[in-house]
């Protein structure tokens, strides 16, 4: 199955369940309602026992290649099952965001526990800390959807905002 096929049926499924939810009288969304969460319930045994077969093999490599196929990481994460803990997720967004915006600032968590994380972007220009929050920001939302974050510092001002003091003084910049 690829992405976007997964992406489709996903929100196909979505779709359904809100159509449901709208036109059905309540006893009988109360019946679908069921359904679906035994249908769930049946999907996450036999995955959490596929986990379990794969992890018997002794090879790790193998949980991590299943992990790395996007629908296969986002079922697991849908049932709970990610072989990964939050944080060890969050610490993989994190260094993923060091690597790809590759400047002096630096992001760091600060505070963590279960689910909850809160990160901390300090060093660097304005610039490059707002860049490495919002990069922050996406990898953990795509590698840790489950998890909450809240990030301190890294803002960088709007550059389509022109600031107070320099509309006061005529639009001059300090140096004139």
């Amino acid at each position: 199955m690829t992405d976007a096929a997964f992406d489709e049926s996903m929100a196909r499924l979505e779709t359904l369940l809100e159509d449901v939810e709208r036109r059905l009288p309540g006893e009988s969304a109360d019946v679908v309602r069921a359904l679906v969460e035994t249908l769930l319930t049946v999907h996450r045994l036999a995955l959490a026992d596929l986990l379990a077969a794969v992890r018997e093999t002794g090879d790790p490599r193998l949980v991590r290649a299943l992990v790395e196929r996007p629908s296969v990481e986002s079922v697991l994460l849908l049932h709970g099952l990610h072989p990964e803990t939050p944080r060890t997720r969050v610490e993989a967004a994190l260094a993923a965001a060091h690597r790809a915006v590759a400047t002096d600032a630096h992001a760091e968590i600060v505070a963590g526990d279960g689910s909850d994380f809160v990160v901390r972007v300090r060093g660097g220009t304005a610039a490059a800390a707002g860049l490495l929050r919002r990069t922050v920001e996406r990898l953990v939302t795509e590698r840790a959807p489950d998890v909450a974050l809240v990030v301190e510092g890294g803002t960088e001002p709007d550059p389509g905002l022109v600031p107070l003091e320099r509309l006061l003084r005529g639009g001059r910049s300090a140096a004139e």
